[in-house]
């Protein structure tokens, strides 16, 4: 004697995932977390790659010592998250500060204080809020932006994404 068939949506697998209306394949199923775990585990996702790909004495990459990623006084304080706020407010369309930074002054991270070519300082917690601000500004998602930054694309997928205009890119994070 057979049993009767009972379905239950929690033990369906897709085989596949498909493009919908011609966007990227990507795992549809909802992030779990709140904004602030799933921000820090984009963080963590991106800093693991950074080591893994710069790796000191490397052939490739930009080999990058410890030291790179060592926090001063303070948590995200390193010459890691200095860089990659920089490279925040550039992919924001703010980029005054990122091309300012191409060898014009020192960041120290023991202090979390980035003295300019002008000798004018700015605090690394300056740098975050401004973040912050531009992301309110722009109306986009922080946790998707963050999400989109910390995982490596394809050439194909940078190629296709920066060419759509500013505004489509910020388009991509919102909710």
């Amino acid at each position: 004697m057979s049993k009767k068939f009972k379905f239950n949506s929690d033990d369906v697998q897709p085989l596949s995932v498909i493009a919908i209306n011609g966007e990227p394949q990507q795992d549809r199923l909802p992030k779990l977390g709140t904004d602030a775990e799933r921000i820090s585990a984009a963080r963590a996702r991106h800093l693991a790659s950074v080591k893994e790909n710069n790796l000191p004495g490397a052939s490739y990459g930009f080999g990058y010592e410890p030291e790179y990623f060592q926090d001063g006084g303070q948590p995200e304080t390193s010459v890691y998250d200095f860089n990659r706020l920089l490279f925040t407010l550039y992919f924001l369309g703010d980029s005054e500060l990122y091309f300012e930074n191409d060898h014009c002054g020192q960041y120290r991270n023991m202090t979390g204080i980035w003295t300019r070519k002008d000798k004018s300082e700015m605090s690394i917690q300056h740098l975050k809020d401004r973040v912050a601000a531009r992301i309110v500004e722009l109306g986009i998602s922080a946790v998707l932006l963050m999400e989109y930054l910390a995982v490596p694309h394809t050439i194909a997928e940078d190629q296709e994404f920066h060419n759509l205009s500013f505004a489509e890119k910020m388009q991509k994070f919102r909710k």
